[in-house]
């Protein structure tokens, strides 16, 4: 289509579906208009909104249904083998992939389409009929009772996933022609075998033809769409309802040709990692090649780890009753695959691809000689980064060769790309997806001690060197698990203020409390919980080394023991949170002090010997402790009441409320004059309490259980019409003192209330040590004071009343005390004295701290909510492509143009550099018409993540922003109208309206109609446009 004018006949032909009458299959111009006017995706995908779309659906579901259809039966029934004209060939098919692309997630959106016409779309032996479509509740009682299969192959659903696979192999089409080979790329074998080919863990030398990666991104495309209904679930639902096309994928499509699939995608993505430009398939001359080529390599790996990560239901009736496997039962075919590559060779390259992904932005920012943080501006790491990470994470769970390869050789290195990500980028929200992914891959690592026993040895010379300069600490680190625990502590105390006041008792309680750059509950969690982990662990074997006299403090802890300094970064950290404002601004903050302190009292009691430098720190330190308890000791009548901030004053009887997010403190004794006023909530009435004032919100009342359930509900009616009953007051002052005691009231309930996101958050993080889990909780005294019930009480005073006073040197026969040289004091350390010492107060502490029993890590639970959130971010980030492509190589681009020197050495890591060209015939018109700047999820309904329309910040988003507002969304908003269409809507608005075809048009033919519902004017569809709804989850 080259002209405005035939774009407009096009859309108006897309318009024609929503007019009421069934267009059947057999009417072939029609269909056949289609594919044959538009040459690129921006075309089809511009033709109408996604609530165009959606409007037609709505209006003519049938015609969308049999549309899919027939592009579905096309896409089957090429034969690009015999075609004439291979190109023009391969534009219809493609423009067939990229409509059935556009329809699918409208399709989806919609709740009928899974419960009515799924099924007979697609999952019915029967020949695809209209007009079986029209009833409703017989499709919908027909999906209910599929199979047996006489001839399940002949499904169309069967037919149209095992169609996508060949596809994918199809020479001159998304398969170079010069390779004899039946995979992409040279790589690890697709043999199920231990053998693998002759090029096993070799990355290709072959240039990259950017026709075929097009054409793979296409079908990759819609495949991940078809795949994708399950954005259309809820969270907590992913893993008990059924997405029948990836479970028809992963489990009876052709073995072979499955196992082909998933070793080409694993070596396009490993291509990717190669240490050379030359060879990592990244080095193109312009713009548009490398975005193609960066699409395909994302694509390739979120196809790779959706299917490994997706797990198969018991109860998957429908594909059961294909039974189109050879086993008893279903099996996930290419994570068995995955599982048993054997090859030597082969797990050594997959390794080192691996890590080379992860730690890209560190070797990028040491090439370049560049502080990877300079004026807000940072190395970004690959778009498929965050895939590589969880592949990585699920290999290590199915594949026990290539763990032991990474316990022994890589496991410094993935820790250490892993922190990477969290330091940098916990405070930038378009990379949230791959902070929680590093958090809780960590967080899975810091438990598997066998996985990770090489952290505790002393940390490489040579890959301490190969880290940026701004990544070293002021002095050489001991080990790699000292180097990891330093740059968290020091991370989450950069992350807050210094401590400005005295911890002591202050009457003024000042709850109002801010960081520079705010933390997530969940990062803080998750990374005090990997320093749960690791601090109290030591090496299962003594390192056999001298110290050196000239280092002191600074020598190895051949003991495999904390070094001096990480014992003083972790005490530090300690001072930071134990300051009062943090404290009293979450009840988070309490428990994590708690669970610091008590790891600070384990790994002294249970492991002294190899704790010698940590008591000596602890020693040298000992008035922070100190403080701590001063601290929390002056918490004498404070309390949370669900997440909110309760304060008991010294009057009797006369309780305040001091709001967590503000130092305003209202007293609520004055509400006892509202007895007798109007009552605007006679449901919520008070009774006479049978509790102490202590444990009541107001003076001598109190809710009850059965009342807070009603409050519940009708409170969520008051956030719809907040001034529902207000009219009816008659005095002002009543009304303002009911407002009042509701907000009171409000504030109570909605401290009750566990919003979903905090379900899901719970989920992820693990069960808590003896004595801080939630059954430890319920147990405490109701609304005790802070001072009596923190569940840090029992370990600070193990520090203070045992472990501290032990050090005191006394002094019954000397006068002044010479003090004693840290190195000194720690050779000298008397491990026989100081366990009598500790066996003397054994029936005083707790058997989960004494040397005796085994020290539980906290575990990354695996569970429905917490497996449902994994799925989310791999789906969070297909939707995503594209913005995170642009960004990717618009930020990365200018940072590399601005430096000045490096670049020659850059090359060895990205294609980001341009180099020489490598194709003598650059197809970029092809490439530019592949490509597109619409989203095709967005505007539609999803349910499992909430769609962030905000995914830019710094200059480079503003930039972007701009951008988006011109081509149509590079950040995924991707119905803003393109250039065309605005031209041709001034046009419109001129008086020069394109002629619309009617039905009386010779070349459609016409047909009788059959009526479903009214005619509506088209032009008045033209006219319309919605507003896309916000989703309900934030991942």
């Amino acid at each position: 289509m080259r002209s405005p004018e035939d774009k407009a006949l096009y859309r108006s032909h897309v318009f024609k579906l929503a007019q009421g009458r069934a267009i059947p299959v057999s009417q072939t111009e029609f269909w056949l208009y289609f594919w044959t006017q538009p040459e690129s995706t921006t075309e089809i995908f511009s033709a109408a909104s996604i609530a165009e779309w959606r409007t037609i659906r709505d209006q003519n579901p049938v015609n969308v249904y049999t549309l899919l259809v027939v592009l579905f039966r096309r896409i089957v029934g090429f034969n690009l083998s015999n075609a004439p004209n291979l190109n023009q060939a391969s534009t219809k098919l493609l423009n067939c992939i990229r409509l059935v692309t556009r329809v699918l997630p409208v399709l989806y959106g919609s709740h009928e389409y899974a419960s009515v016409y799924e099924f007979q779309l697609f999952w019915n032996e029967k020949d695809y009929d209209p007009v079986d479509l029209i009833d409703k509740d017989k499709l919908a009682s027909a999906s209910t009772t599929g199979g047996p299969y006489n001839t399940p192959e002949k499904v169309f659903g069967v037919t149209i996933v095992r169609c996508l696979v060949d596809l994918l192999f199809v020479r001159g089409f998304t398969m170079s022609r010069f390779r004899s080979d039946t995979l992409w790329e040279k790589g690890i074998s697709g043999s199920s075998s231990s053998h693998s080919h002759s090029n096993s863990g070799d990355s290709s030398t072959a240039p990259i033809d950017s026709i075929v990666d097009c054409n793979r991104s296409e079908v990759l495309k819609l495949i991940l769409t078809l795949f994708s209904s399950t954005m259309y679930q809820k969270l907590e639902d992913v893993t008990s309802e059924n997405n029948n096309f990836l479970l028809l994928f992963i489990t009876s499509c052709p073995k072979q040709k499955l196992l082909d699939l998933t070793a080409s995608l694993l070596n396009i993505v490993c291509r990717s990692g190669s240490n050379s430009s030359s060879t990592n398939g990244l080095d193109f001359s312009t713009q548009e090649q490398l975005e193609a080529r960066h699409i395909c390599v994302v694509q390739a790996a979120q196809l790779l780890t959706l299917m490994t990560v997706f797990p198969i239901r018991d109860s998957a009736e429908l594909i059961t009753n294909f039974r189109l496997y050879s086993a008893s039962k279903p099996y996930n075919m290419v994570r068995v695959f995955l599982g048993n590559i054997k090859s030597e060779t082969d797990l050594t390259y997959l390794a080192n691809s691996l890590m080379n992904i992860i730690l890209q932005p560190l070797a990028l920012a040491d090439s370049t000689n560049y502080n990877f943080q300079m004026g807000g501006r940072t190395i970004q790491p690959a778009p498929w980064v965050p895939n590589v990470i969880m592949l990585t994470w699920e290999l290590l769970q199915c594949n026990s060769r290539l763990r032991a390869i990474i316990a022994k050789k890589h496991a410094p290195k993935l820790l250490i790309g892993l922190t990477y990500n969290t330091i940098t980028f916990w405070n930038a929200s378009h990379h949230s997806n791959l902070v929680r992914v590093s958090l809780f891959f960590m967080l899975y690592l810091s438990a598997e001690l066998k996985l990770i026993a090489s952290i505790f040895r002393p940390l490489s010379r040579t890959l301490y060197e190969s880290l940026p300069r701004s990544f070293h600490l002021p002095y050489y680190p001991q080990s790699t698990r000292d180097f990891l625990i330093v740059h968290l502590c020091r991370t989450l105390t950069s992350a807050f203020p210094q401590q400005t006041s005295s911890p002591s008792i202050n009457n003024n309680v000042n709850t109002h409390y801010h960081t520079k750059n705010t933390m997530t509950d969940s990062i803080l969690t998750t990374i005090v919980e990997i320093l749960y982990n690791l601090i109290p662990c030591v090496s299962p074997i003594a390192f056999d080394q001298e110290d050196d006299p000239t280092k002191r403090l600074s020598n190895y802890n051949k003991d495999g023991g904390l070094a001096y300094t990480t014992s003083c970064e972790l005490i530090l950290l300690l001072d930071k949170l134990s300051n009062r404002q943090f404290l009293l601004a979450k009840p988070l903050h309490i428990d994590l002090l708690a669970l610091l302190v008590r790891v600070t009292c384990v790994v002294g009691i249970k492991y002294p010997q190899q704790s010698r430098m940590h008591l000596y720190a602890m020693k040298k330190n000992q008035k922070s402790f100190i403080n701590i308890q001063t601290t929390m000791n002056s918490f004498s009548s404070e309390y949370f009441k669900g997440n909110l901030l309760r304060i008991i004053s010294d009057t009797v009887g006369t309780p305040i409320s001091v709001d967590a997010t503000s130092p305003t403190v209202r007293t609520t004794s004055t509400l006892n004059n509202l007895e007798n006023s109007v009552d605007v909530m006679p449901s919520l009435s008070r009774t006479a309490s049978h509790r102490s004032d202590q444990m009541s919100i107001t003076s001598s009342q109190y809710i009850q259980d059965s009342e807070i359930n009603e409050a519940l509900f009708i409170q969520s009616l008051n956030r719809q019409e907040t001034n529902y009953t207000r009219s009816n007051s008659i005095y002002s002052s009543t009304i303002i003192q009911q407002e009042e005691n509701r907000e009171l009231l409000d504030d109570d309930l909605e401290s009750l209330v566990v919003s979903e996101d905090e379900v899901v958050d719970e989920a992820l993080h693990p069960r808590l040590p003896i004595g801080m889990s939630k059954d430890a909780r319920e147990k405490l005294p109701i609304d005790a004071p802070l001072k009596k019930v923190w569940a840090g009480n029992e370990p600070l005073k193990i520090i203070t009343t045992i472990i501290l006073p032990y050090f005191e040197t006394p002094s019954t026969t000397a006068t002044v005390t010479v003090p004693i040289d840290g190195y000194t004091w720690i050779n000298d350390f008397d491990l026989t004295k100081f366990s009598k010492a500790i066996l003397q107060y054994k029936t005083k502490i707790p058997l989960e701290y004494l040397s005796d029993t085994p020290l539980e890590p906290l575990e990354f639970l695996w569970s429905h909510i917490s497996l449902g959130w994994y799925i989310s971010i791999v789906w969070s980030n297909i939707y995503n492509t594209n913005h995170n492509v642009k960004t990717y190589i618009s930020q990365n681009q200018n940072i590399m143009n601005s430096l000045s020197t490096g670049l020659a050495s850059l090359g060895k890591w990205t294609g980001l550099v341009k180099q020489k060209v490598t194709n003598e015939y650059v197809p970029l018109e092809w490439t530019r018409k592949s490509l597109t700047t619409i989203n095709h999820w967005f505007g539609t309904e999803i349910k499992l993540f909430k769609v962030n329309e905000a995914l830019n910040d710094g200059i480079f988003g503003a930039i972007s922003s701009k951008l988006t507002n011109i081509t149509g969304g590079v950040n995924g908003n991707g119905d803003s109208p393109t250039l065309f269409r605005k031209l041709n809507e001034s046009r419109q608005r001129n008086g020069s309206h394109p002629t619309i075809i009617e039905d009386t048009d010779t070349r459609l033919g016409r047909q009788q109609r059959n009526s479903l519902t009214s005619l509506h004017s088209l032009n008045t569809l033209n006219r319309s446009r919605a507003s896309t709804p916000r989703n309900s989850m934030c991942i």
